[in-house]
């Protein structure tokens, strides 16, 4: 009991998807991948930073409602490319 409480009190809360939609926690920030996304992100409210952790987490989660309904990865890319960017053909930059 205790060592759960421990191992629980370690572990990096980084995301929670509550109604489908992604809520981001400052753990995640904190992973090199996503702090350069941040740290590139000029607009002070992260709004592009803030679009790009939804896709990946919405994309990619095993427990994404976007994973467990479209097992087609590319067909699942393109829908949310098209929901969070306004552009089913929007390409990632390396950094994100």
């Amino acid at each position: 009991m205790i060592l759960n409480k421990l191992i629980q009190r370690l572990m990096l809360h980084l995301f929670d998807i509550v109604g489908g939609e992604v809520v981001v926690h400052a753990d995640l920030w904190a992973l090199p991948p996503f702090k350069r996304i941040w740290d590139s992100d000029k607009d002070p409210n992260k709004a592009h930073a803030n679009k790009v952790a939804r896709y990946v987490v919405l994309c990619n989660y095993w427990n994404s409602p976007y994973v467990k309904s479209i097992s087609d990865h590319t067909l699942r890319s393109t829908k949310l490319k098209e929901q969070i960017f306004k552009d089913k053909d929007y390409t990632l930059t390396p950094e994100e």
